[in-house]
């Protein structure tokens, strides 16, 4: 039996769009990976969003709401149930398994790359446009690993150096475009896709150790370098990155 996945989410090229890629990625991921498994894209798409699908031969839909009934699992950019979710991270873990140097296969690694470099590249590019005669203010979220190596995480490590180098390389040339383009480069945060890592005893222990401050990241720690570098406050701030790491990276 074919279990038909539904990826539910509006995308153009303003709005949606980084959600819209890493749907794709995950998609062909699927499939590549199991015959048994369908992908379809069910929104509310322009032109543009469109031409990314068909790019990559992903199906989809925009008025059609028949295909949700005969669905395995809807993936809903605006709201999931509980039990979607649980399914949703399971798929994950089984799919993208971010191992030690030895043990990474060319799925794992083409995944890693699509996604926190290929992805975060062309976003940038297409907001850049989208600022042209006016100006304005790119955030790249990297990492404190791109300024630091860790334990299984060295395509990772690549590929957010990867980010901090783009980043500098596109200041310079957005700089006459008065376009700013920056990175927040955050420690460990908690969220539901690093309680594995939080929650391995000597992975945890690490962490405490590197951070210099009492207590790891939180969601809202990122938040004041966001504002900052979306204001008028930064105006003269480009080519650099804001580290919210808790003093990771001061020894």
């Amino acid at each position: 039996m074919i279990k038909q996945y539904v990826f539910r989410c509006d995308a153009d090229e303003k709005n949606g769009l980084g959600h819209l890629i890493r749907s794709i990625n995950l998609a062909r991921v699927l499939i590549k990976n199991n015959n048994k498994i369908k992908c379809l894209f069910y929104g509310d798409y322009n032109v543009f969003a469109k031409n990314l699908l068909t790019k990559y031969s992903i199906p989809f839909v925009t008025n059609n709401k028949n295909v949700l009934k005969n669905s395995y699992l809807i993936i809903d950019n605006y709201y999931v149930t509980q039990d979607e979710i649980k399914e949703f991270k399971r798929i994950v873990k089984k799919l993208i398994k971010i191992d030690d140097f030895n043990d990474l296969n060319l799925i794992d690694f083409d995944l890693v790359v699509n996604l926190n470099l290929k992805a975060a590249y062309f976003l940038a590019q297409s907001a850049a446009k989208s600022m042209k005669g006016r100006g304005g203010s790119i955030i790249q979220i990297s990492s404190q690993m791109a300024h630091v190596g860790g334990p299984d995480r060295a395509v990772y490590c690549a590929t957010k150096h990867g980010v901090e180098g783009f980043n500098k390389a596109m200041a310079i040339e957005l700089g006459p475009e008065n376009i700013r383009v920056n990175s927040i480069s955050p420690t460990f945060i908690l969220t539901p896709m690093t309680e594995k890592t939080f929650s391995d005893p000597v992975k945890r222990l690490w962490i405490n150790d590197k951070i210099k401050l009492p207590r790891v990241g939180m969601v809202e720690d990122i938040m004041g370098a966001v504002i900052y570098l979306a204001s008028d406050a930064s105006s003269l701030v480009t080519g650099t990155t804001i580290l919210v790491d808790g003093g990771w990276t001061a020894d």
